[in-house]
């Protein structure tokens, strides 16, 4: 009876899972913490030129915040090569909430990339049951120095976000091998769609499912040397992911397109086949080297003239032997394998195979998701290694902590860079003599703020050490414009054009300049040759417009300032030039109406204020 007494007796059990869901929290709240350490800092940043301009500060539709027209434009507009729907919705948001209250959007970013990290530890502690290396990944995710440029940037803020919908997407294939069902895939397929929405970066992640498919969820069947069986199940875990592949294709195609538009697509003449390949191959190995030793980070890593043999046959030989190694031990050690080869391929639609930009090697922001394999294999590495040789855990904690400290250190002080264009690019100018892209955002900086002789420096010095770039040639002869010496901005814009004969940015700013000079003909010809290339190009229309006014020729002035309000109704500057004709032959009352009509939609038009104190003048005199 006593033992039956005994058996009914219920028993004490440790509260495994609040325990662990406690443990969890914790982390959290310390990953939480890490995180605002390092990048709280960004609220008191401003904006910077570096595509900060074209995505807010100098983008109206943006800054007009959300509205069923700008929602339409989100999903249509083609910007700085680039189609991001949701990217774009969330910068209008932050328009609509904080206007252009910089530190607001940098904490916006902040919040995302919290967001992602906390996503990533819960996703693998549910795929690994396994808190500790999770909680690892997570960290060094959280805190690494590479990670800095995209949650800093306030124009990457398409990073962040769509990381978290690479996570989410790898929550919802998880949830759905669980449990079949339409709903469940049907989600996944959503997430995927907003993650490539918000950046192309996401197009490797079915390729990715299939690595997690491997380990940790071990769905793959694998021959005892770890090579994947031609099995019945295996082929349909590759069919199953078809919809999302053919979601990755055609997104890849618009990428490349909406690229190839800007004019950012690099051809084959500017980076041959052979120098690409060469260059894929270093920057793989440069970015593990930049992993283990993160200083002298920059925002634009120029290309070299060449690469010398032995860096490119080292660097390939690095990349076959580990990945050999990593499938030779896929059966025993398969988080390597998973781990390297998730590095490899979701670094793959940017590692410069195809080439865009201002002729960058790599770019830090690249490694944002790439790193979480190299971090996994780290993780659950080292976790083996203790195991192996018995470490004991209180010195392998205390490393792992100074390790993460290190990190965070070196975070805080590579944030503080980011504070503002001059601060940024000075310290790139400081770790790469001669950078073209810091030249050019200092002289741009300087000389919209009208300090016109340190703009001069710089500007000058990029136009000697790269004669023939076409933004080298632009922006200083926009320079010499603004300081007056209009004979040379003009020779300046065509050598430009010279160099890219069907930019249209190009044609528009040297018919300004050649207006300014009182070259009205030549200026009507820079616009109507800017508009032959891009019909609905609204700065040319109205320029044109403007310079058939000066010339009196009302009729076709008013019929570009018409076209101009087919296209862009909002266009204050348009009314504005409907009512200087208006003004002029003498109708008052319509010109007041345009003029006031401009100032509706932008108040801060000085020159319709000034033209209704000059009908108001008018009207006074006998």
């Amino acid at each position: 009876m006593a033992k039956m007494d005994n058996l009914l007796k219920p028993k004490k059990v440790l509260p495994a899972r609040r325990e662990q869901g406690t443990m969890t929290l914790w982390i959290v709240l310390a990953l939480s913490a890490a995180v605002m350490s390092v990048y709280l800092q960004t609220t008191s940043f401003d904006f910077t030129r570096y595509d900060d301009n074209y995505f807010i500060t100098e983008n109206p539709v943006v800054q007009q915040g959300l509205s069923l027209k700008n929602l339409a434009w989100a999903f249509t507009a083609v910007q700085n090569g680039t189609w991001q729907p949701v990217t774009w919705l969330t910068h209008m948001v932050d328009c609509q909430l904080f206007g252009l209250n910089a530190g607001w959007h940098h904490f916006t970013n902040v919040i995302c990339h919290l967001v992602s990290t906390v996503l990533l530890f819960l996703l693998l502690s549910r795929l690994t049951t396994m808190v500790y290396p999770s909680a690892l990944v997570a960290a060094l995710f959280a805190l690494h120095p590479l990670h800095v440029e995209s949650v800093a940037w306030v124009g990457e803020r398409r990073d962040v976000l769509s990381t978290i919908w690479w996570v989410l997407t790898m929550k919802a294939y998880f949830t759905w091998t669980l449990k079949r069902g339409t709903a469940r895939y049907m989600l996944m397929l959503a997430c995927f769609a907003a993650g490539l929405m918000s950046k192309p970066m996401l197009v490797s992640l079915p390729v990715i499912l299939l690595l997690i498919d491997i380990w940790p969820l071990q769905r793959v069947s694998l021959t005892a040397s770890g090579k994947p069986l031609l099995t019945k199940q295996n082929i349909h875990l590759v069919v199953e992911k078809l919809p999302l592949g053919v979601m990755a294709v055609g997104m890849g195609i618009i990428a490349i397109i909406a690229t190839g538009q800007e004019g950012s697509l690099g051809t084959a003449i500017q980076y041959p086949w052979s120098f690409r390949i060469e260059n894929a191959l270093v920057t793989y190995v440069k970015y593990l080297m930049h992993t283990i030793w993160p200083v002298d980070l920059i925002p634009h890593y120029p290309y070299p003239a060449s690469y010398p043999f032995w860096q490119v046959a080292g660097s390939c030989g690095i990349l076959l032997g580990a990945s050999l190694y990593c499938l030779k031990n896929l059966a025993k050690r398969p988080y390597l394998g998973v781990g390297w080869f998730w590095y490899l391929i979701s670094m793959l639609p940017v590692i410069g195979l195809v080439q865009q930009g201002s002729g960058f090697a790599m770019a830090d922001r690249y490694s944002y998701v790439p790193l979480i394999g190299i971090f996994i294999m780290v993780a659950w590495g080292g976790k083996d290694m203790m195991e192996k040789y018995g470490w004991p855990k209180l010195p392998v904690a205390v490393a792992v902590g100074l390790v993460l400290m290190v990190c965070g250190v070196l975070s805080f002080f590579q944030t503080g860079h980011w504070r503002d264009t001059e601060t940024l690019f000075s310290y790139t100018l400081a770790k790469s003599p001669g950078n073209h892209v810091a030249l050019q955002q200092l002289g741009v900086e300087y000389r919209e703020r009208g300090e016109f002789d340190k703009a001069y420096t710089f500007l000058e010095e990029d136009v000697r050490l790269n004669p023939k770039n076409v933004d080298a040639l632009a922006n200083f002869g926009q320079l010499l414009d603004r300081m007056g010496r209009l004979r040379e901005a003009i020779a300046y814009h065509q050598q430009a054009i010279g160099a890219s004969p069907d930019n249209p940015e190009l044609h528009l700013n040297l018919g300004q300049i050649k207006a300014r000079a009182g070259d009205l003909s030549g200026a009507q010809a820079s616009f109507v040759r800017a508009l032959e290339l891009q019909p609905d190009f609204l700065p040319a229309l109205l320029n044109l417009g403007f310079t058939l006014f000066l010339e009196k020729k009302y009729d076709e002035a008013t019929a570009q300032f018409a076209l101009v309000l087919r296209n862009g109704p909002q266009t204050a500057e348009a009314y504005n030039g409907l009512g200087l004709i208006a003004m002029d032959q003498g109708r008052f009352d319509e010109a007041t109406t345009s003029f006031r009509t401009a100032l509706r939609l932008n108040p801060g038009l000085t020159h319709a204020k000034d033209n209704l104190q000059e009908i108001e003048n008018r009207r006074q005199k006998p």
